[in-house]
């Protein structure tokens, strides 16, 4: 019997942004956060294919991906930020808002691609633009497959998210987030 290659799952998710300042300058902030699969589980993945072994996919973002593919949800597209403070955990559902924050902005829909990391179209990409309707600090950004609804939106299920340092603006200043997912 021949060895069967199993999907690993998520190989790293990154967040980048390019602040755009209502006076017309503008700010390329890089990578604001990044998961990447420890040296020690690609060295793991390596052994367990030369041994014919198969390794799970064991993050929560399996659930809307394999929902995908049965055709049984929406699209993870909507992009939507927070202020509040938090580091990201694979049992988040929400992104983080301070107790009284006056975050107004409604979640946006980004534009998804499939991007080449690795493999051919083996990382999912989406691009979201939010504008600042007030002074804030944002610390967080993430997707999810439904808009939202209310202030600040809820609702939908977060497909990613991360946690950065924090990203002042001023009313009418916006980030252009850029989130790549690849799998492996």
């Amino acid at each position: 019997m021949g060895r069967m290659k199993v999907a690993r799952g998520v190989r790293y998710a990154e967040i980048s942004a390019v602040v755009s300042r209502r006076d017309g300058s503008v700010e390329d902030l890089g990578i604001l956060a990044r998961y990447s699969q420890p040296w020690y589980l690609r060295l793991a993945e390596r052994i367990a294919d030369e041994m014919g072994m198969a390794t799970l996919q064991v993050n929560t973002g399996r659930a809307v991906v394999t929902a995908l593919l049965a055709g049984g949800v929406a699209y993870p597209k909507w992009v939507g930020w927070g202020d509040g403070s938090g580091t990201t955990m694979a049992t988040d559902t929400n992104l983080f808002f301070a107790a009284m924050s006056a975050v107004t902005e409604a979640r946006v829909s980004g534009t998804q691609t499939q991007v080449t990391t690795t493999t051919t179209f083996d990382t999912y990409q989406c691009v979201a633009t939010l504008t600042a309707n007030e002074t804030i600090g944002i610390t967080n950004a993430g997707i999810f497959d439904a808009a939202g609804s209310g202030t600040p939106p809820a609702g939908g299920n977060l497909y990613v998210k991360g946690d950065f340092a924090v990203i002042n603006l001023s009313t009418g200043d916006s980030i252009q987030f850029t989130f790549k997912v690849a799998y492996s």
